[in-house]
């Protein structure tokens, strides 16, 4: 099976920053979970948009360690400690032990079921009023007995 092209090692200083709190802010994030600097929040953003829709900022699929490495290299490139940074080796460890349940929380599938049964429930109503219109049509079609005469 031949992969999309992936564009997940495009250099951070080459992202559109403002298109990532734009899609960050439209999937309703919250930016950094706990306390951080200012400095990261962007990574988080992006790392929200992995999360939320299983895809990069690009909309390539992604897995979950791609996201978490991501992230990691991302405060890493913003952090005057670079590649020594702690707070990417915190954010990352704590990403890989506790963030499965965000992540799974946000299948797509799930989010595609949501929207079927959505469809479906829409369908049946539409159906429903149908069967109540015509019932409502036939009813008035039908002969009317006609009144006894009264002597």
């Amino acid at each position: 099976m031949a992969e999309s092209p992936r564009r997940l090692h495009t250099p951070f200083a080459q992202l559109d920053w403002a298109d990532i709190r734009r899609q960050a802010q439209a999937l309703g994030t919250d930016g950094c979970s706990g306390p951080t600097l200012p400095v990261f929040v962007d990574c988080c953003y992006q790392h929200d948009i992995a999360y939320r829709t299983h895809a990069d900022e690009f909309g390539d699929p992604i897995t979950r360690r791609e996201a978490d490495a991501r992230m990691r290299e991302c405060i890493q490139w913003r952090d005057i400690f670079g590649e020594a940074s702690v707070v990417a080796q915190v954010r990352y460890w704590a990403l890989r032990a506790f963030g499965w349940w965000a992540w799974r929380q946000r299948r797509p599938a799930t989010d595609l079921k949501r929207a079927l049964y959505a469809q479906l429930d829409a369908y049946h109503a539409a159906q429903l009023a149908i069967q109540h219109e015509r019932r409502d049509e036939i009813s008035e079609e039908a002969p009317q007995p006609r009144p006894e005469a009264v002597d």
